[in-house]
């Protein structure tokens, strides 16, 4: 629910960067800790590298930031 609301790319809610960045550390930070504290520790790198790998690339596209409309 907070994804679709706050960070998804057709979200309703538009005028906090903050919660949108918030958002996108939650969910993917999230996935990462529980993968880690659940014992799969090489699936957590893996998922952290590729999520940095992502979004050094969207940022360098112009594509990673709130105010992107679709």
């Amino acid at each position: 629910m907070l994804w679709g609301r706050y960070a998804a790319p057709r979200r309703p809610v538009r005028d906090s960067a903050v919660a949108w960045y918030g958002v996108q550390l939650l969910v993917w930070g999230g996935s990462v800790a529980l993968l880690a504290v659940t014992g799969r520790a090489a699936w957590a790198i893996g998922m952290g590298a590729l999520m940095v790998v992502n979004t050094v690339w969207l940022r360098v596209l112009g594509e990673w930031s709130p105010a992107i409309e679709r």
